[in-house]
């Protein structure tokens, strides 16, 4: 709980005191203290007065780098370290299937609609649904894409609904969280990277750029199958 909340906002360790991440988080002190322990700490102070320490460094390194240098990093990653095999059981599914649903919750809502986009452009029938539109409407003949990138419990209900559903669709989750709450419901995963604090400006910035870096390859995988096919 800890670590995902400094990965999600990694300045909070430090703008915040110590009770205040303690009331935050729900936990005890001394959950935090064995935390720091980990890493190799004596207790939470020295641990807070290296992170921010090393923090300062990180964003003094990425204001010196280009935006492209800093996009250029997240790409590679993404292509050195995605699950081929799952995103050829995506290009497969999406080739089969009649209709492909794109959609996400708040800041995951920019690459669902960016994927719509590349679709089109490319001829494939699509179409970006928003959280507050989707329904239980959907058959096998659809395939259902997620961005989500750490949690997704608005989507609970409908996915458990569908699982029940004798005719029902192709679900996909795209996430950087390998344990998602959603993923019992869906047909396949995809984890993508995590985005190193070297390379990211922030969490949720990295994050939203991994999304649409892994648009560009999956729509490049998509082309690629239908030369092939």
């Amino acid at each position: 709980k800890i670590y995902n909340y400094i990965k999600k906002f990694p300045s909070a360790i430090v703008d915040n005191s110590t009770a205040d991440i303690i009331k935050t988080l729900e936990i005890s002190q001394p959950a935090y203290t064995r935390f720091a322990q980990k890493l190799g700490f004596n207790g939470i102070n020295e641990f807070v007065y290296q992170y921010s320490s090393d923090l300062r460094a990180i964003s003094t390194q990425i204001k010196n780098r280009s935006s492209a240098s800093v996009y250029g990093d997240i790409l590679l990653q993404i292509e050195k370290e995605i699950d081929r095999k799952a995103l050829h059981r995506l290009v497969k599914a999406i080739d089969e299937h009649k209709y492909v649903f794109l959609t996400g919750y708040n800041l995951s809502k920019v690459p669902a609609i960016h994927m719509d986009v590349l679709h089109k452009i490319i001829g494939n029938k699509t179409q970006f649904v928003s959280i507050d539109e989707m329904g239980p409407n959907y058959s096998s003949d659809s395939v259902i894409i997620i961005y989500s990138s750490m949690r997704g419990e608005a989507y609970k209900t409908l996915l458990s609904r569908l699982a029940k559903q004798k005719d029902r669709p192709f679900v996909e989750i795209i996430t950087m969280n390998p344990k998602h709450v959603l993923k019992k419901y869906a047909d396949d995963i995809i984890i993508l990277p995590a985005i190193s604090s070297e390379i990211q400006g922030t969490a949720v910035v990295g994050e939203t750029l991994s999304f649409i870096m892994f648009n560009d390859i999956l729509i490049n995988e998509l082309g690629e199958y239908k030369k092939s096919n």
